[in-house]
């Protein structure tokens, strides 16, 4: 007989029933699901909430904690959150921001608590009666979704205890309001984790961790921030319900970065100042701000390991193009280079092919072109014939495409995945399994950069692809995006971008793939390149070889796109 699994039972921590958009998703996808259970604790902490630019908290008086200067700083960055938040909305791109949702339509079973705060302490505590009541609903876990710090025996209530979010890394903290440190400090990636809270201040035990590409503007980078971490905790429910056992915890480091504190009114003034610069800039032609990025293409003779990057030879571009994303391959003895040649004017890339010589590369015309936008030319090799996928996340899919004359003739083979924004995807073989690596973008917010996807079948001309276990098998801006795959020994080497604060492709890493199977991943970094190989680059972000010619590609500032 059939053991029945008792559903997974989960009380939620809020302020109020009236909860954000975000924590709103998250109740409706426990309430969906018949292995979740879920219960409503909503805790009153008596103290005033940390900053979040919203035009109500900025309402809130000033208070003997706070003065004058404290109630004019939240004032502005209301108003500054109130901008940006207005231009998302016209862009299409975060409609559920500012948006209030009411729990109480939802019939939620629910638990007020009345909690104590210090005057000077962000901590809550609740009283020993009310903790024994949240024994008393016999939950399975605590998620802590207010501006609360839930601390003490409170967070030990439930049987594998309180999670939290946590909008950067304890190893790393930036403070609030969230979003915006990272970007007024230009980081390029902004971090989160999920954590075990265990009752003090400072000391939960991160379960789950990921870098996250920052956005240019503070609010867009909370909002891309906030969509990815629900999907996260969503993940991390679904992976206790079936395991019943919470992953064990990441390895602590000790936190050494400064903390930083609601900020002043000389920041957001320096902030307001940056934003409209770089909105002049924008609104100036390229010949005289003298700041356009240029891709090229170059190669040099040998085997990846052996490459002087200083002493490669550049490819040509046509006027008003460039080129990005080379891939080399050997065929009946001579060796091609397949580049995106992106045409300026009609902004939209094809894939060109060019012969390789000892010091010279010569076009030999267009190998692909669709009505939309083609890059990253990946090659490989199945049953005797050549195939290519190239990046067509315009059209939403991965395609695959077969060599009918080399080299300028393809024609559709099969879509390998439908309605899916996936970017730079790899196929290829290992240990019997043919595997796809991909970037997905799973939440629409146009971030392709920060996490990896792994898929598995018996054979690469297929619709049908599983799922790794552990997707996205890399959550980290500085290494999740594609940027080639090399070869050694029969060892396989992923190519990753790093990327840069408001900057695609500042460089590029090599790690060494050392497990890949249906239940695991990992990576070992070997190297990172730097674009100081050339003069006046500004990146790098793509490496390929095959062992007769390695390529790669560049980034230099031009005065003009001539």
């Amino acid at each position: 007989m059939q053991q029945t699994v008792s559903p997974l039972k989960v009380g939620l921590i809020v302020d109020s029933e009236i909860v954000s958009k975000y924590v709103y998703d998250l109740v409706e996808w426990g309430q969906h699901r018949s292995d979740v259970r879920l219960a409503l604790l909503i805790v009153h902490a008596g103290r005033p909430p940390q900053p979040d630019g919203s035009i109500a908290e900025a309402r809130r008086a000033p208070d003997k904690r706070d003065g004058l200067r404290r109630y004019l700083e939240r004032w502005l960055l209301a108003l500054i959150t109130r901008w940006e938040a207005s231009r998302l909305r016209r862009a299409g791109v975060a409609e559920e921001h500012p948006q209030s949702c009411d729990l109480k339509p939802l019939g939620l079973r629910s638990l007020t608590i009345e909690a104590q705060v210090p005057e000077r302490g962000v901590a809550c505590r609740c009283s020993k009666s009310d903790i024994n009541r949240i024994r008393a609903l016999e939950l399975d876990v605590l998620v802590e979704c207010g501006a609360g710090s839930p601390r003490g025996d409170m967070v030990k209530a439930a049987r594998f205890g309180m999670l939290s979010f946590d909008h950067a890394d304890t190893r790393v903290d930036t403070g609030a309001p969230v979003g915006f440190w990272e970007v007024y400090l230009k980081q390029a990636t902004t971090r989160f984790i999920i954590q075990r809270l265990t009752g003090t201040l400072d000391s939960g035990e991160a379960v789950v961790s990921g870098k996250f590409l920052t956005r240019s503007r503070y609010l867009a980078n909370r909002v891309m921030l906030y969509r990815k971490r629900n999907f996260f905790m969503m993940r991390l429910l679904n992976e206790l319900v079936e395991t019943r056992a919470l992953p064990a915890a990441l390895e602590p480091q000790p936190h050494v970065d400064k903390a930083f504190g609601s900020p002043t009114l000389s920041v957001q003034f320096l902030y307001i100042l940056r934003i409209a610069v770089q909105k002049l800039r924008d609104a100036l032609p390229e010949r005289l701000v003298r700041t356009s990025q240029r891709w090229g293409v170059a190669f040099s003779g040998g085997d990846w390991r052996n490459l002087v990057m200083e002493r490669a030879h550049r490819i040509d571009a046509p006027r008003h193009h460039y080129l990005a994303d080379p891939f080399v391959i050997e065929e009946g003895g001579r060796d091609y280079c397949f580049v995106e040649d992106y045409d300026y004017r009609g902004k939209k890339g094809c894939i060109a092919v060019y012969s390789l010589e000892h010091r010279a590369a010569v076009r030999l015309g267009q190998a692909l072109a669709e009505p939309f936008h083609l890059s990253f030319p990946y090659l490989f090799r199945f049953d005797s014939k050549l195939y290519m996928c190239p990046e067509t996340y315009e059209n939403r899919e991965i395609r695959l495409y077969e060599c009918t004359e080399f080299p300028l003739k393809w024609t559709l083979a099969k879509v390998l995945m439908q309605d899916v924004s996936a970017v730079d995807t790899m196929v290829f073989e290992r240990d019997g399994l043919w595997w796809l690596l991909t970037n997905i973008d799973r939440t629409e917010s146009g971030d392709h950069c920060s996490e990896l996807f792994a898929y598995f079948a018996d054979n690469p001309l297929t619709s049908e692809w599983t799922a790794h276990s552990q997707n996205p098998i890399v959550v980290d801006a500085s290494r999740a995006r594609n940027g080639g795959m090399l070869v050694h020994d029969r060892t396989l080497y992923r190519v990753a971008q790093r990327q840069g604060f408001d900057q695609y492709g500042a460089g590029l890493s090599i790690a060494c793939i050392s497990t890949l199977d249906k239940q695991n991943y990992h990576e070992e970094e070997l190297c990172s390149i730097e674009p100081n190989f050339f003069p006046n680059l500004v990146g790098t972000h793509h490496m390929h070889s095959n062992g007769r010619f390695t390529v790669f590609d560049y980034a230099s500032r031009a005065s003009s796109l001539g």
